[in-house]
């Protein structure tokens, strides 16, 4: 993933744009364009990079983008969640000597795991 700079150079030079003239068309200095471009700049403010946009005749578009895709954190999160209900149950059941069998606890971990996404999706990122 290219940097926000190397994006800006890379439309600038793409453009035939010289620093200087997107200096001008964005109004930032000549310097300040360089920085940027060469990394010696980093934490850019969101109306800065809009005056740059705009100098380059671009959008800027901010967004979040899932590490993952949405259903498979989900699933990973109500799974995390059933497994420590049941698995912190199941040691009160083995002091007791009435812990179920590895298969019967798997599936009851599956069926928690379900019955959470079902339920409120907030309830996966408490801490329990």
């Amino acid at each position: 993933m290219q940097s926000i700079g190397e994006q800006i150079k890379g439309l600038r030079q793409t453009l035939g744009m010289t620093q200087e003239q997107l200096a001008e068309r964005s109004g930032l200095s000549q310097s300040m364009i360089a920085d940027i471009e060469n990394g010696r700049r980093l934490n850019l403010t969101t109306p800065t990079i809009t005056k740059l946009a705009q100098g380059l005749n671009c959008h800027y578009v901010s967004q979040l983008i899932p590490v993952k895709d949405i259903q498979e954190i989900l699933d990973e999160q109500s799974l995390a969640v059933a497994r420590k209900i049941i698995l912190t149950s199941s040691g009160s059941m083995a002091i007791e000597m009435q812990l179920p069998g590895h298969e019967v606890i798997e599936k009851q971990i599956i069926e928690l795991k379900n019955q959470i996404l079902k339920k409120d999706k907030s309830a996966l990122w408490q801490k329990i």
